[in-house]
């Protein structure tokens, strides 16, 4: 059976926790038909897990590759994005294959799929990313389709919801808000442009937005930024139109830092955390109505993870409108789909009306997933793909390690301050690389509560000499750093 370095971003906060529940169905299967699954999540390791390849500045790098090299021994590579850490590939010589979590424009570090393009094969979730890759990665990329699963189980609950989302907000783009703030009329016709012409293709050529008129906004507007932007604008649109029908959402925190335009937020919010599968199948079985809202880089031949977990519970889905629900599931599947909020509203108040159409519509969905889509079929399908064994004949379970960055700092663990679950905003990166600098000094209990709040993205806001757009610029992104990293020394020095 194959040894697996399974290498991928989290945005789950927490220790050893799993990126949301198909990483978690994706694992156990692997580990359940006899392989050995190494788990590397990145944002403990990488100064950017999302964009970049750097390795946090007190990991001892000679360490992990030998690690990697003498404990791991991978025969291949799984990949989220591409998030893995510089000088990786150096040391190994097997395949990668790339999920395609999200569309090829978002992936990290492109350039080390150019440099090693025969050794990666892309796993994409349907054929309407592969387009995207061949135009980033040339024609010499290998390209299949991997297809969807779910781990998730239906059971017969109390329905305690009339209609829940599970999903993220993606933050303010503070950087965003300045740069219009601090922009010429002229130049905020640019960016209103710029914008425009984004919402026509949101997965498109970002480069090709930019001319010599608004070619000085190029470095100043972040393609992946827009994306969270309208992402978030699509699900509050929806929010506000079905607050009124007994709507729950789950999912982070940030979901309050829209109360101050969005107070209704906060009643339909339910801030428990809800990230394993079995948090995630109760909420859904537990729901007349699952709401799935795509991301606008998901087009409409392409959809969430969440969508077939929904479709294996006891939940009927209500999505936004797709082309591949019937090339998946087939034309006699009719799912309730929308094409706005309005459609939504009405759509929603049919299906809780008429109990038999649920029924109706949650049998032929838990068919679906049954035949076709769970993890045992896409294994069969990687086997395919790579000619490597994936399902053991014996069946006999191997448990899969968490690979634990503490281990390879220059620090004891007993002077670790933070671990994600105590740091969730959106400039985790920056605070998490200077966290673990600052390992290296013991310090007291007492100033964990100072130093997270030091970190809080609104000190960064208030420190009036160091703007925003600094942790976006190239040039002046040291002089942050080094303005924080002073801060930070001058905490450790009163306290001894």
């Amino acid at each position: 059976m194959a040894r697996i370095l399974y290498s991928t971003f989290c945005n789950v906060p927490g220790k050893n926790v799993f990126n949301g529940p198909f990483h978690e169905g994706l694992v156990k299967s692997l580990s359940k038909h006899g392989n050995k699954v190494f788990i590397m999540v990145t944002n403990d390791f990488l100064v950017n897990p999302y964009q970049s390849g750097e390795l946090l500045l007190n990991i001892k790098t000679k360490k992990l590759n030998n690690y990697i090299k003498e404990v791991v021994k991978p025969d291949i590579i799984f990949t989220f994005n591409n998030s893995l850490y510089d000088g990786l590939l150096k040391i190994l010589d097997c395949p990668i294959a790339l999920w395609c979590a999200d569309s090829p424009p978002t992936h990290s570090n492109k350039s080390l799929v150019k440099e090693n393009i025969y050794r990666y094969h892309l796993l994409h979730f349907s054929e309407s990313t592969i387009g995207s890759a061949k135009q980033i990665y040339g024609d010499d990329v290998k390209n299949s389709v991997i297809g969807y699963a779910s781990d998730f189980q239906r059971e017969e609950l109390v329905k305690d919801y009339s209609i829940s989302f599970i999903g993220s907000y993606f933050g303010n783009d503070n950087h965003f808000k300045y740069l219009l703030e601090n922009s010429s009329p002229k130049e905020i016709d640019c960016i209103k442009d710029i914008v425009k012409r984004f919402e026509q293709d949101p997965i498109g050529d970002f480069d090709k937005l930019f001319n010599k008129k608004n070619h000085f906004l190029k470095n100043k507007l972040s393609h992946l930024g827009l994306m969270q932007i309208f992402s978030n604008q699509k699900r509050l649109e929806l929010f506000f139109a079905l607050k009124d029908m007994g709507l729950k959402i789950y999912g982070n925190r940030w979901w309050y830092e829209i109360t101050s335009v969005f107070p209704d937020i906060f009643k339909v919010f339910d801030p428990k955390p809800i990230f394993s599968v079995k948090d995630n199948q109760d909420i859904y079985n537990k729901s007349k109505v699952c709401l799935n809202i795509s991301h606008v880089q998901s087009d409409v031949d392409n959809m969430p993870f969440r969508v077939c977990d929904i479709m294996a519970s006891d939940g009927v889905l209500l999505s936004d409108y797709k082309t591949i629900y019937s090339k998946l599931f087939g034309k006699d599947l009719k799912i309730p789909m929308y094409e706005n909020q309005f459609e939504a509203r009405e759509m929603s108040r049919k299906l809780l009306q008429d109990e038999k159409w649920r029924r109706e519509i949650v049998f032929l969905c838990n068919k679906k997933i049954q035949e076709k889509f769970r993890f045992e079929h896409r294994l069969r399908d990687l086997e395919q793909i790579f000619g490597i064994n994936f399902i053991s004949k014996n069946n006999k379970e191997i448990k899969y390690k968490f690979i634990d960055a503490i281990d390879f700092v220059f620090v004891k663990k007993s002077s670790l301050l933070v671990n994600r679950s105590d740091i969730q905003n959106m400039n985790h990166n920056i605070v998490v690389s200077w966290m673990k600098l600052l390992l290296k000094y013991t310090l007291p209990k007492s100033l964990k509560k100072n130093i997270i709040e030091l970190l809080h993205p609104k000190f960064v806001l208030y420190v009036k000499n160091i703007k925003p757009p600094s942790l976006f610029n190239k040039k002046t992104k040291t002089n942050f750093d080094n303005f924080l990293y002073k801060k930070m020394l001058s905490i450790v020095k009163r306290s001894k």
